[in-house]
């Protein structure tokens, strides 16, 4: 019994010893960031900069992201007619390759080449421009316009109110003495006017039952002055439709558009009877398109070396007052407070 009980207090006193409270160290133990001593060739940074120099056709897109496509680090576009862009970028620290334009680049040093294959499309996120108030592109003044016997203007467009009892200018090229190439919608109805001189349009009043609010749509305005009457000089179609609808004119569409529009430049929504809504992808041909053509391409990207197309812009840049023109015709546009 007594070398149990010796056992026991033995035991006791062994579970005693290690349950005893830590000593309570004397002193503050942290030290304020100021007193930290820090070697002064010690890095804060958790990323470094990467300096892109990118090379591929005019006018491609160009996108950096991660290898797994999660992070997006830079979009832009290589300007029309040019071949190269330089973007210095922050990547963290962590990252050693990323995707330029699914190409993989390992990110061995400070500075990087990349030649990017020909261009295959689009590769931005769908960028396109939003109008509201005094928003507006100016065109400049599309000299091929003026007294031009031929034209095709189209473009996609989002309209929140289609019955909205205002002006809301999808196109404008217009001078004093009804003079004018002028797209716009009023009330549910949408209005094409081309003056010589004379008051003269056309008016698509069953507009609002097949455009909806909020949704987009594609629009095309074809006027071939050779035509014989106003049906054949002025026509308009609608979501690539190869049909063209019924429209209602008042006066004579002329065989030419006006001489006074010289000087003049056109806009996309326009300052004083603004757009309110989306817009992308508009195109001005020099040539009268056929339904059937128009319905072939109206969905697809075009190269801006295609047979008579005037100017293209895609609305792709995300960034600054510029919109591209991807022709050759270089009608850059000035882009006004559009988001």
């Amino acid at each position: 019994m007594k070398v149990i009980r010796l056992l026991l207090s033995v035991g006791v006193l062994f579970a005693l010893t290690q349950c005893k409270k830590p000593e309570e160290k004397s002193g503050d133990q942290i030290k304020p960031m100021t007193e930290l001593n820090v070697p002064s060739t010690f890095d804060w940074k958790m990323a470094h900069t990467v300096n892109f120099h990118i090379t591929g056709s005019s006018g491609t897109d160009v996108k950096v992201t991660s290898t797994d496509g999660s992070v997006t680090f830079y979009k832009c576009r290589i300007k029309p007619g040019t071949t190269t862009v330089d973007i210095p970028l922050s990547i963290p620290d962590v990252v050693r390759e990323v995707l330029v334009n699914g190409i993989t680049v390992p990110l061995t040093g400070p500075n990087v080449q990349v030649t990017l294959p020909a261009l295959k499309g689009i590769l931005l996120d769908n960028y396109c421009l939003f109008f509201d108030l005094s928003d507006y592109l100016n065109l400049g003044d599309i000299t091929e316009l003026n007294n031009a016997s031929a034209f095709t203007i189209e473009g996609w467009a989002v309209q929140p109110d289609v019955d909205l009892p205002a002006t809301k200018t999808l196109f404008n090229k217009s001078a004093l003495g009804f003079n004018d190439i002028r797209v716009y919608t009023n009330g549910g109805t949408l209005y094409i006017h081309l003056g010589n001189g004379s008051d003269s349009y056309a008016a698509y009043a069953n507009y609002s039952t097949e455009i909806l609010d909020n949704n987009w749509y594609h629009w095309a305005v074809v006027y071939d002055g050779t035509g014989v009457t106003n049906a054949d000089r002025l026509k308009l179609y609608l979501n690539g439709n190869s049909t063209e609808k019924v429209l209602a004119f008042t006066g004579t569409i002329p065989a030419v558009t006006s001489s006074a529009l010289d000087g003049e430049d056109a806009f996309l929504s326009y300052p004083w009877e603004p757009w309110a809504g989306y817009m992308d992808e508009v195109r001005i041909w020099s040539v009268a398109r056929t339904g059937a053509e128009i319905a072939t391409t109206y969905n697809k990207l075009i190269a801006g070396s295609t047979a008579n197309l005037l100017a293209c812009w895609r609305m792709d840049e995300a960034t600054g007052t510029t919109a591209y023109d991807e022709t050759s015709h270089n009608y850059d546009a000035y882009i006004h407070i559009c988001t």
